[in-house]
C-alpha cells in the first residue's frame, strides 16, 4: 500500500475518532448540565461547553464529508479509556461533584492530545482545512 493511502486511512480514523470523542463527550455533558439544577453558574459554563463540543463534532463531520467518509459506526476505544479514566478517578474521589470535576479535566487534556495528534496527521497529509477544523 503506497503511503500517501496508509496516511490517509490514518487521517480518516483520527477524524472518525475525534468524532466519537466528541459524541461521547456531548452525552457526558448533557448529564452533567441535568445533574446541576442546583448550580446556576455552573450549568452555564456546562452548556456553553456543550454549544462548543457540537459545534466541534459538526466539524469533524464536515472534514469526513470532504474526505467521502462518513461517522464511524463502530464503538471507538475512546469511550472505552475514558470509562477507564473515569473509574480511577471515581476511586480517588468519592464526592460525585469533586470527581466530576476531575474527570471533565482529564477528558479536556485526552480531548486536546487526540487534536494534537490529528493536526500533525493532517500536516503530514497537506491536509490544511482539517488541521484548521482541529
Amino acid at each position: 500500500m503506497a503511503q500517501d493511502q496508509i496516511l490517509r486511512q490514518k487521517l480518516i480514523g483520527s477524524i472518525q475518532s475525534c468524532h466519537a470523542m466528541e459524541v461521547e463527550i456531548a452525552q457526558v455533558l448533557q448529564r452533567q448540565i441535568d445533574a446541576m439544577q442546583d448550580q446556576p453558574a455552573i450549568q452555564g459554563r456546562l452548556t456553553q461547553h456543550l454549544a462548543e463540543t457540537e459545534l466541534q463534532r459538526k466539524r469533524m463531520v464536515q472534514r469526513l464529508e470532504a474526505h467521502g467518509e462518513a461517522p464511524s459506526t463502530i464503538s471507538s476505544a475512546t469511550s472505552t479509556v475514558m470509562g477507564a479514566v473515569m473509574g480511577v478517578t471515581g476511586m480517588l474521589h468519592t464526592d460525585p461533584r469533586s470527581r466530576t470535576m476531575v474527570d471533565d479535566y482529564v477528558t479536556e487534556h485526552q480531548e486536546i492530545a487526540a487534536y494534537v495528534l490529528l493536526m500533525a496527521i493532517a500536516r503530514a497529509y497537506g491536509d490544511d482545512a482539517t488541521v484548521r477544523a482541529a
